[in-house]
C-alpha cells in the first residue's frame, strides 16, 4: 500500500489542534468528500475531471497542485473547508479522512472480458485505518460497468470510468480504469496483394481501406503520412508511384492501446509492360553500342614498328594507317603496264588517315605524302624513245564516304558510295636525261598516267580493303553479343536451374555528327520449352523509359542498356519457376522447421536507386509468400516478405559484366496467417534467417548467372594477309565497366577498345 500524501493545508489544519494543547487533532465544521484515485498511465487530468465535482471557486488552492502521480494505487489530498475550523464531532465517533479504492489486478488497460476485484480501505484524518465502516459501491458513469456484492467489477462498455466506494457521510474514493477491446480492426481493400499497376497513364497508386475501433480515437498512416478517417472508418490516399516494387505500409492506432496494427502491400508499378510469348520475350532497342569519335580518330601520327610482336592501337584511323603502312603495295597493284611505264615497286610511306562521323555515315580522308614508285619502261615522244628507268615521288590525297546500314538478315552492310584521288605533286628521277627533261617540262601526259595508277591503288584500298576490315571487326564484336547463354543456379536443394538464351541483334545505325555513332541492338530472350508466369496478374516485362541515352563526346566505347533488358532477364528467370520452390533445409534451421515453401508472386525488378547511395540500382523482390511448417507438421504459417538490395554492374578479371550486390539487403516480413495459437517464427526471426541463409545463395547465383561477357574478337588473318603479309593477326579487345551510371532508365557502361596487330618480320 502506498503512503498517502498530505497537503500543506492539511498539515496546517492538524497543527491548530496541537497548538490548542488538548491533543485533539479533529476539527469541527462541514466535512468535504475526498476521492482516492488510481489512474492508468494514459489517464490525464481530463479523465480525472470527468468524475470529480466542480471545485469551489472560493476554496484556497492546494499546494500540491500536481495531484496523484501515474501508477499510484490511491493517492489522497485531504481538503479543509475554507469557512473556518470544523465543529468538533461527538466524542468517540471516528472522523473519516478519505477512502482508498483499489482494483486487483491493477492494470492501465482492461479487456472487456476481465472482472477485477474492487477493494476499499477507510482512513481517518490522521491516516489511521478505520475498520468496519459500511460502504456503498457504484460505477461512474453508470453505463461503464457494475459492481456486485462481492466487489467483482463487470465492464459494460469500452472507454474510461471509475469504481466508487462511499461512506455513510459521503466521503468517497475512486479507482479509475480504462477498458479497451484491443487494437483497431484494419482492412486494406485496395490495392490487392501482388497487383501489377500502371501502363494506363496513371502516376499514383490508390490506397483504400477501413479502420474501426469501439474505443479511442483512430489514427491511420500510410507510409508514415497521416490520413483522414471518416465517421464510418473509411480512409483513402493516392500515393505517388515509382517504378518497380512499391512497398505500402498502412498502420492504425487508437491512442489507448500501446502499439499499432500494421498491414502491408507489395505492388508492381511501371509506365508500360512488354508482352511476352510462351517461349520468348523481345525487348526492342534494348541496348546501344557506342563508337565515339575518339575511338574512330585520336588524330595521332602512326609509325609502323620495325620489331616483331604485338602493336597496340587505340583508334580506328590509327589501325587503318598501320595497315597501310605495313601493306605490300606491290601485291595490291600486281603487274601493271601503263603505256610503256612499268611500276616495279611501290612504297606508301607513312599514311595519314582521318575519320569523321557525318549524318550519312563516315568520311575518310587519306593522304600519302611519301608515295614512291620505282619505274621502268620506255616512253615514245615526238619520234623519240625515252628510257623511263628511275623513280617517281608523289604526294596524293584521297577522299571516301562510307555508309552504314543493317541488312535484312541483321548483318552490318558497309559500302563506299563516293571516292576520289588528287595528285598533289609529282617529281621524277630518271637515268635518261631526256626523260627527266620531259617530266620537268611537258609531264602532263606522264602525270595523268601516274595519277591514274595511284588512283587505282588507293581506290582498291578504300573500296575493297577498308570496308572488309571494318565489317570484319564490327561483325566480330557484334557477333559476340548474338548468342549469350544464361544459366542460373541458386544452389538450393530442390530449386531448379534456370536456362535461357540472350541474343543482341543490330537493328539500326544512329549517327551523331562529329561525336560518334551507335548501333541500336534489340534483345531476344528464348526458352528451350514453353513457360508460364506464376502470377497471371503480371502482364509482362516492366518498362521504364522510351527516352534516348546520352551520347557522350569523350567516350571511346560505350554500352547503354535499358533497364528493360535487365528486367527482361529477371522476368524470364522468374517465369522458369526458379522463385517458386520448396528447398531443402540447411542444418542451421532444420531443427526449427519441417519444411519451407517460397512463392514469389512478383518478378524481381531492377530500379534506379535513391540519389547518394552506394549503388546506382536497387534489386527489388516483393510479395514473396513464405510458408513455414513447424517440427510437429500440420498446416503451415503464411508470411509475406519484401527484399531490397543495392546492385551495380562491374567488369571482372575475365572481361565479363557481373551483377555486384550489397552484402545484406533490407528485408521486411509480415505474418499473414498462423495455423496455431502461436506462429512458428516471429516475423523478425524470419527476416534474420532469410538474410543469413537464403540471400547469400541468391546473390551468388545472380552474380554468376546474369553475366554479360564481351570477349576479345580475333579477325581472320586471311582478311588482311593479302594486303599486308607482315601482319599475322588482329585482335579487338573491348573493355567495359570502367565507369557506370544510370540515366533516365538506361544503365551506362563506359570503356575503350584496343586493336592489337601482331607483326611478323
Amino acid at each position: 500500500m502506498n503512503t498517502p500524501r498530505v497537503s500543506i493545508l492539511s498539515a496546517w489544519a492538524l497543527g491548530l489542534g496541537a497548538l490548542a494543547g488538548c491533543g485533539d487533532t479533529t476539527t469541527s465544521g462541514t466535512k468535504t468528500a475526498v476521492d482516492a484515485e488510481i489512474r492508468p498511465p494514459q489517464a490525464d487530468a481530463a479523465l480525472v475531471d470527468a468524475f470529480l465535482p466542480e471545485p469551489d471557486a472560493d476554496a484556497p488552492p492546494e499546494a500540491d497542485a500536481a495531484g496523484p502521480g501515474p501508477g499510484d494505487d490511491a493517492e489522497v489530498t485531504p481538503e479543509v473547508d475554507a469557512a473556518g475550523p470544523a465543529p468538533k464531532p461527538d466524542a468517540g465517533l471516528p472522523v473519516v479522512g478519505w477512502v482508498e479504492v483499489t482494483l486487483d489486478p491493477r492494470s492501465p488497460l482492461y479487456g472487456p472480458e476481465q472482472m477485477p476485484q474492487a477493494e476499499a480501505e477507510v482512513f481517518d484524518r490522521s491516516g489511521h485505518p478505520l475498520a468496519g465502516l459500511p460502504l456503498t459501491w457504484h460505477v461512474e458513469p453508470e453505463a461503464a460497468g457494475d459492481v456486485d456484492a462481492a466487489g467483482l467489477v463487470t465492464f459494460l462498455r469500452e472507454g474510461p470510468g471509475a469504481v466508487v466506494a462511499c461512506t455513510a457521510d459521503d466521503v468517497c474514493g475512486r479507482a479509475f480504469f480504462h477498458v479497451d477491446a484491443g487494437l483497431p480492426k484494419l482492412t486494406v481493400t485496395q490495392p490487392e496483394r501482388g497487383a501489377a499497376l500502371g501502363g494506363d497513364r496513371t502516376q499514383t497508386i490508390a490506397v483504400r481501406g477501413v479502420a474501426t475501433d469501439t474505443g479511442g480515437t483512430i489514427s491511420v498512416r500510410i507510409n508514415g503520412v497521416p490520413v483522414a478517417v471518416d465517421g464510418t472508418g473509411n480512409f483513402a490516399l493516392d500515393v505517388d508511384a515509382r517504378f518497380g516494387v512499391n512497398h505500402l505500409e498502412v498502420t492504425a492506432a487508437d491512442g489507448v492501446q500501446p502499439g499499432e496494427v500494421r498491414v502491408t502491400r507489395d505492388v508492381l508499378w511501371a509506365p508500360r509492360y512488354l508482352r511476352v510469348g510462351d517461349t520468348q520475350a523481345d525487348v526492342p532497342d534494348a541496348a546501344r553500342l557506342w563508337l565515339g569519335q575518339s575511338l574512330l580518330d585520336l588524330d595521332a601520327p602512326v609509325a609502323v614498328p620495325e620489331v616483331e610482336g604485338p602493336w597496340t592501337l587505340a583508334d580506328l584511323s590509327s589501325l587503318l594507317a598501320g595497315l597501310l603502312g605495313a601493306a605490300d603495295a606491290d601485291a595490291l597493284l600486281g603487274n601493271v603496264d601503263a603505256g610503256g611505264l612499268q611500276i616495279e615497286r611501290v612504297t606508301l610511306g607513312m599514311p595519314e588517315v582521318d575519320l569523321y562521323v557525318v549524318p550519312e555515315g563516315l568520311e575518310l580522308f587519306l593522304r600519302l605524302g611519301g608515295l614512291h614508285l620505282d619505274v621502268a619502261g620506255q616512253f615514245a615522244f615526238e619520234g623519240a624513245t625515252l628510257d623511263l628507268t628511275g623513280g617517281l615521288d608523289a604526294s596524293l590525297a584521297a577522299f571516301a564516304h562510307l555508309t552504314f546500314d543493317i541488312a535484312p538478315d541483321g548483318s552490318l552492310a558497309i559500302e563506299v558510295d563516293q571516292s576520289g584521288v588528287v595528285l598533289e605533286s609529282l617529281q621524277g628521277t630518271f637515268q635518261d636525261a631526256g626523260a627527266q627533261a620531259l617530266i620537268d617540262t611537258l609531264g602532263s601526259r606522264l602525270r595523268g598516267t601516274v595519277e591514274g595508277l595511284a588512283s587505282g591503288l588507293v581506290d582498291d584500298i578504300i573500296r575493297e580493303q577498308l570496308p572488309t576490315l571494318v565489317r570484319t571487326g564490327l561483325d566480330g564484336l557484334i557477333g559476340s553479343l548474338g548468342d549469350i547463354p544464361i544459366r542460373l543456379d541458386v544452389g538450393l536443394e530442390g530449386a531448379p536451374v534456370a536456362e535461357l538464351g540472350l541474343s543482341l541483334l543490330p537493328e539500326d545505325v544512329i549517327r551523331h555528327r562529329r561525336t560518334g555513332l551507335a548501333l541500336a541492338l534489340s534483345a531476344r530472350l528464348t526458352h528451350p520449352m514453353p513457360v508460364q508466369a506464376p502470377n497471371p496478374a503480371v502482364p509482362g516485362i516492366p518498362g521504364l523509359s522510351d527516352g534516348e541515352p546520352p551520347a557522350g563526346t569523350d567516350v571511346p566505347l560505350g554500352l547503354s542498356m535499358r533497364l528493360e533488358l535487365l528486367n527482361g532477364l529477371l522476368h524470364e528467370v522468374w517465369r522458369t519457376g526458379l522463385l517458386q520452390i520448396t528447398p531443402g533445409l540447411p542444418p542451421e534451421i532444420g531443427a526449427l522447421l519441417q519444411s519451407v515453401r517460397l512463392d514469389a508472386r512478383l518478378p524481381p525488378v531492377v530500379a534506379p536507386a535513391a540519389p547518394g547511395g552506394a549503388f546506382p540500382l536497387d534489386a527489388q523482390l516483393g510479395d514473396v509468400r513464405v510458408f513455414l511448417t513447424g517440427p510437429a507438421g500440420g498446416e503451415p504459417d503464411e508470411y509475406v516478405l519484401t527484399l531490397t538490395a543495392g546492385i551495380s554492374l562491374e567488369m571482372d578479371d575475365t572481361g565479363a559484366l557481373r551483377l555486384v550486390s550489397a552484402d545484406m539487403p533490407v528485408i521486411q516480413a509480415e505474418l499473414l496467417r498462423a495455423a496455431g495459437a502461436r506462429p512458428v517464427l516471429a516475423a523478425d526471426a524470419l527476416e534474420a534467417i532469410f538474410g543469413a541463409v537464403v540471400w547469400p545463395k541468391v546473390r551468388d547465383a545472380l552474380a554468376g548467372g546474369l553475366s554479360l561477357a564481351i570477349p576479345s574478337v580475333d579477325v581472320d588473318p586471311g582478311q588482311i594477309g593479302a594486303v599486308a603479309p607482315r601482319i599475322q593477326g588482329l585482335t579487338l579487345k573491348p573493355s567495359l565497366g570502367e565507369r557506370s551510371g544510370v540515366f533516365e532508365g538506361w544503365l551506362l557502361l563506359e570503356g575503350s577498345l584496343e586493336s592489337v596487330l601482331t607483326l611478323g618480320p
